[in-house]
């Protein structure tokens, strides 16, 4: 399929989308905030070629990691068998310094008439009368390395310092045990990540 910028993608598996669901249960169940919305994700290509043959090695993987041989073959020699790209030793220091990370997240919904300022408690579905789309941009270097380091210890930090403001008990998600913490403003802060909304449009 194409994105909104004529960008080829496909569709990226991974846990992230039963984490939301649980987060916006938590917020929608405990918080009583009306929050409602679904969530895919998608990897972008350059163009349709890559993307043709990303799919095709996806799904080479996924048919030789189902059989044990292959994956005892896969563990042994990451190097051989991945053309250099994974080795047992890691990356070096140049090429993770030299790594980035971009996340695009692009919301399409309906929004109201009521300031940002206003409290989301009092803001019902009828009220989201306007059509919107919001594109934020989440930027990090090294993300293997540095930036999983820098959020474990600031996410740890934030326990400590905001604890009063993280609601108690049970296993929570990121989302909806940082809500209310500076979590995203000490990622921020300690040159760990960058926030960007690229655009914010409100269809009247």
């Amino acid at each position: 399929m194409k994105a909104d910028k004529e960008e080829w993608c496909l569709a990226f598996p991974e846990p992230d989308q039963a984490v939301i669901a649980r987060s916006v249960h938590h917020a929608k169940t405990k918080d009583n905030l009306p929050y409602n919305f679904n969530v895919r994700n998608y990897m972008v290509f350059g163009g349709l070629i890559s993307a043709i043959i990303g799919l095709f090695v996806f799904v080479l993987l996924s048919i030789m990691t189902a059989f044990n041989p292959i994956k005892t073959l896969l563990v042994r020699y990451p190097k051989w068998c991945s053309f250099g790209i994974a080795t047992e030793t890691g990356p070096n220091e140049k090429l993770l310094e030299n790594s980035r990370m971009s996340l695009t997240l692009i919301g399409h919904g309906t929004t109201s008439e009521k300031p940002p300022t206003a409290n989301l408690k009092d803001i019902t579905h009828k009220d989201n009368t306007y059509k919107r789309q919001t594109i934020i941009k989440v930027k990090a270097k090294n993300p293997g390395y540095g930036f999983t380091s820098k959020a474990v210890i600031l996410g740890a930090i934030t326990i400590i310092k905001d604890q009063i403001n993280i609601p108690k008990g049970g296993v929570l998600t990121p989302a909806s045990a940082f809500r209310n913490t500076l979590f995203v403003k000490r990622l921020m802060g300690h040159d760990a990540a960058v926030f960007e909304i690229e655009s914010d449009l409100v269809t009247y």
